[in-house]
């Protein structure tokens, strides 16, 4: 199935054939248990549709009875023979034990990585005032198997770290997954879209209710020669190019208290009070997870792309617990400033790749001291790519 299916939908899949499977030993007289609508959407939505979903049932003895229901012969294990379904309940909970070993193997850098995609990227994070660490961070250098191809996320949590945790290992496989089977078909902001509505779902079926995550995520690719960026946000994590030494801000905050925005809550039936709070309880207006608040809170992203040039040498992506105390400019001088400081003569890509690399390390947590130093009430995490 894992071949068919991304990682995530795989595990999902296996995640509810095991339910069927246990519904069947546990009550296997039951004839509720014994018979599948093919139509029913929540069996359509968690097995039906993956590839080699109806044959993980199919192999525990279901067959189609030519109206439009899978079903169990009685005779198929009985009270009085459980052997071969306590054998396939222990072969699927294998399964599933190695599809959370890989979906868990979130790929990490040391810091002092030679970077492939680009000349340098890092990453920093502190807990700031919170009692917990609610952020989440992920870069991939040769995404999805293109040597020169690099992924770079920040995923900011709040209401519990549920939804970061379900982002951090799956979103970048969900992506990568459809990259690789559906690029001709459509495009990388279409791939993005579908990508994030895809991924919050999966959310919804984890029963993962009541935490969010607002986000940015950023493929760096070539394309006919030309180096690009595609961005995409929901919320206000916020990504910010630095550009002939001005601050170019390449993502949108998406708060309750935009006019736009309000618009759309209403819409879509919910309401923003006094406080610009959706239904009265959220600020952040588009967000992964917070089901309880859907579809007023949207995942749609926003998105920019970039085609990037000789005067844009880095890419700032931080939360909230950053851009609340420091403006995007404010960011953007900090960082060349100290570039100044430490390259008098001038960056050279190829001669300081090395030394590039070292001085990310540094800004970033310097970056975050000077954040905590104004104050900042939130975790703060920041990542940077040096194009």
């Amino acid at each position: 199935m894992k071949i068919h299916n991304s990682l995530v939908d795989a595990r999902e899949g296996i995640q509810t054939f095991i339910i069927y499977v246990n519904n069947i030993q546990k009550n296997p007289a039951e004839p509720r248990y014994r018979r599948i609508r093919v139509e029913n959407a929540n069996y359509q939505e968690r097995l039906g549709h993956l590839k080699g979903g109806q044959k993980l049932l199919e192999l525990l003895g279901y067959r189609e009875n030519g109206s439009g229901f899978l079903e169990l012969p009685k005779e198929l294990h009985p009270p009085d023979d459980q052997d071969d379904i306590l054998a396939i309940q222990k072969m699927a909970y294998n399964v599933l034990d190695k599809t959370d070993e890989q979906f868990q193997n979130v790929p990490w850098y040391e810091p002092d990585n030679s970077w492939g995609c680009c000349t340098a990227a890092s990453e920093g994070h502190d807990l700031g005032t919170r009692p917990t660490m609610e952020d989440n961070f992920m870069h991939i250098d040769g995404f999805a198997g293109v040597k020169d191809q690099g992924f770079f996320a920040i995923y900011d949590g709040h209401g519990g770290k549920q939804t970061v945790d379900f982002l951090t290992c799956g979103l970048h496989l969900n992506l990568a997954y459809h990259l690789k089977t559906n690029a001709k078909d459509c495009s990388l902001p279409e791939a993005f879209e579908k990508v994030y509505e895809h991924t919050d779902a999966q959310i919804r079926r984890q029963q993962i209710l009541q935490s969010g995550a607002t986000a940015v995520t950023v493929l760096l690719r070539t394309e006919k020669k030309q180096r690009v960026i595609y961005c995409a946000n929901a919320g206000d994590t916020r990504a910010v190019l630095c550009e002939g030494g001005k601050a170019r801000r390449i993502t949108r905050d998406h708060k309750a208290s935009d006019k736009d925005e309000k618009k759309r809550i209403e819409e879509s039936g919910g309401f923003v009070t006094r406080t610009n709070r959706v239904n009265g309880l959220l600020a952040v207006s588009r967000a992964f997870g917070d089901h309880m608040l859907k579809p007023a809170v949207s995942v749609k992203p926003y998105q920019e792309k970039v085609e990037i040039t000789k005067d844009m040498p880095y890419l700032v992506i931080a939360c909230d617990g950053l851009w609340d105390v420091m403006e995007d400019q404010v960011v953007i001088d900090f960082v060349d400033k100290r570039l100044k400081e430490e390259f008098k003569g001038g960056v050279d890509v190829v001669k300081h790749k090395a030394k590039i690399q070292q001085f990310l390390n540094k800004v970033i947590a310097e970056l975050i001291k000077e954040a905590l130093k104004r104050n900042s009430q939130d975790n703060v995490s920041i990542l940077i790519v040096y194009f």
